[in-house]
């Protein structure tokens, strides 16, 4: 009996470590900014800022929120297709949902996040109102 309270009190204070450190990934979800360089058609244009991005849990669905400050995906909130996640703790590559959002005036069609470790990017396929097609890709370091 007595071991066995020991265990359970190591792993109590190993809990409790993890949360005062940041808590891993699911600490993320609650609210976890990110900040980092875009990428279009594979080329960092010269004139680009860092693109920032939250991550956001709803009583529903999760969802990437970007900042409205963005120039290139700026002024949104994508969801993000749970069925094809590892869970809300991992490091994984979550699916947006397809054309689940317009922003700054492109449509999402289809893109994920990829979580690892305090790395996120997110690489989206848009169409501009013209009907011009690109790919999006903003490497993220969590703030």
């Amino acid at each position: 009996m007595r071991r066995i309270n020991e265990i359970y009190l190591v792993v109590a204070v190993t809990c409790l470590l993890l949360a005062a450190c940041g808590g891993g990934t699911a600490a993320r979800w609650n609210g976890g900014m990110y900040e980092g360089d875009v990428i279009v058609d594979g080329v960092r244009p010269t004139d680009a800022k860092p693109e920032k991005f939250k991550l956001v849990t709803g009583k529903t669905k999760r969802t990437v929120s970007m900042d409205a400050g963005n120039k290139y995906l700026g002024n949104c909130e994508i969801a993000i297709d749970d069925k094809y996640s590892a869970g809300i703790t991992d490091d994984a590559r979550f699916a947006f949902e397809e054309k689940s959002a317009v922003c700054n005036g492109v449509t999402v069609h289809a893109g994920d996040l990829t979580l690892e470790k305090e790395k996120g990017t997110i690489s989206a396929t848009v169409v501009d109102p013209n009907g011009r097609s690109y790919t999006i890709k903003i490497n993220g370091i969590q703030k």
